[in-house]
């Protein structure tokens, strides 16, 4: 994505107002490109990369851009590498711990609801998606399907249309 903020600044500095249609397009494609990046961690680094990228060639651009990663900085809980990477790696200890309730049927709709708080919290769907998964395969490893199958329609299921978008 950054190379995209480069490939303005060569358009700039050697196409000084014969290109601008395509800086236009560029600038735009550059910024759809970004918003679909759903790991919400990875998605506000290149914000700030494409907007250190920019700031010398397009200004304008450049806020914009500094300005919507700002803005999601401070709307998800989870904004770096190392802390979501922990974070994760957390929640997959919780679902392990978890499914030890499945074999016995001991489980209760508030774990699940509170397993559900812990992956709601991951700005990426394609995060959440995994844990459902992981938290289905368990479920099913331990004999549960029916709880599998209920894991899946409430939250799996739901959160695979959003990583395609």
């Amino acid at each position: 994505m950054p190379l995209a903020g480069a490939g303005f600044n060569i358009l700039d500095k050697h196409g000084k107002g014969r290109q601008d249609g395509l800086k236009t397009d560029l600038l735009r494609q550059l910024h759809s490109r970004w918003s679909y990046i759903d790991v919400g961690w990875v998605r506000i680094d290149v914000g700030f990369q494409i907007a250190k990228e920019l700031s010398s060639t397009c200004p304008e651009a450049a806020n914009r851009f500094l300005t919507e990663t700002e803005q999601l900085k401070n709307q998800w809980t989870i904004t770096a590498h190392r802390p979501a990477n922990a974070y994760v790696a957390c929640i997959r200890l919780v679902i392990r711990a978890f499914s030890g309730l499945f074999k016995k049927k001991v489980e209760t709709d508030a774990d699940i609801d509170a397993l559900a708080v812990l992956i709601g919290n991951l700005p990426s769907y394609g995060e959440r998606a995994l844990l459902w998964a992981d938290a289905c395969m368990r479920a099913t490893l331990n004999g549960r399907q029916d709880l599998a199958e209920r894991l899946a329609n409430a939250f799996l299921k739901p959160s695979i249309p959003a990583v395609d978008t």
